[in-house]
């Protein structure tokens, strides 16, 4: 994976590699994420897209 930039609302990392049917596996993660502290509330929400699975 790249870097994360952690205070972006919404932010992709490039996926390179794997394990068992997803060896040599390409794609793009994106990440949403909300933050509320008065609450304690968190939520992420990931989208996968894979390229190339073999």
């Amino acid at each position: 994976m790249d870097a994360n930039p952690m205070m972006e609302p919404t932010r992709e990392l490039s996926i390179v590699g794997g394990t068992g049917d997803f060896r040599m596996t390409r794609g793009i993660a994106t990440f949403t994420t909300d933050l509320i502290q008065g609450n304690q509330y968190f939520r992420l929400q990931m989208d996968i897209k894979l390229y190339e699975c073999y």
